[in-house]
């Protein structure tokens, strides 16, 4: 990797933060795109891609999203929200995990991946398998915050909303989908307050 390249991604990293409040500038159809294209590429565990992106962008929805939301001006601000879902529905018996697991080979699924993953799922409950599924959608949830600061729009992870609200208000199905985050997107009002992190030795260690 050339040095711009690494300069590039470190301005970008310095770049995005959680934006409190939006302006009124609208991200393009081209832009949200790529942003959830990031989300589509995201790594997941046995590559499974546990997670939906709703898209939402009516003024309407947006205000009752922010009411559900704890009134946090981020979500009514955003020109767009996209609503990160993670899946329950990933025992083998319930088909979605097997469609996924199945598309690297009906020869490589039935002599490894069908007893592997089920081994893997096999003393999961419900509540163990949404909190796979939910850890897996935040990777997700960064790729696309990563990939709004490449295109220079801001975003904010949330996580503090009342879920039946926000299930009311989508009208998601609570048998397959569990919310993960929501995740405004926009151009900043207000210029963010530097960023303050730990020192890089006080969060590394290396070990022999």
């Amino acid at each position: 990797m050339n040095q711009t390249m690494k300069q590039k991604f470190t301005d970008i990293l310095h770049f995005r933060n959680a934006c409190k409040l939006f302006n009124d500038s609208k991200v393009s159809k081209e832009d949200l795109i790529y942003i959830l294209e990031a989300g589509r590429m995201s790594p997941s565990s046995f590559g499974v891609e546990p997670w939906k992106f709703l898209v939402i962008q009516n003024e309407q929805s947006k205000q009752k999203l922010q009411e559900a939301s704890y009134n946090q001006t981020q979500v009514g601000t955003a020109s767009a929200i996209v609503v990160i879902l993670a899946r329950k529905d990933m025992k083998l018996e319930q088909s979605y995990a097997e469609k996924m697991l199945r598309r690297s080979g009906d020869d490589l699924y039935e002599s490894f991946l069908k007893d592997f993953y089920t081994g893997y799922t096999a003393n999961m409950d419900a509540e163990s398998l949404g909190n796979w599924s939910d850890k897996q959608c935040q990777l997700a949830a960064m790729n696309m915050m990563n990939a709004a600061a490449v295109l220079g729009i801001d975003s904010c992870p949330i996580g503090g909303f009342v879920p039946n609200l926000v299930n009311d208000l989508l009208e998601i199905d609570q048998n397959k989908y569990q919310i993960s985050m929501l995740l405004p997107l926009g151009y900043r009002a207000n210029e963010p307050y530097a960023k303050i992190r730990n020192d890089f030795n006080d969060v590394v260690e290396y070990l022999d």
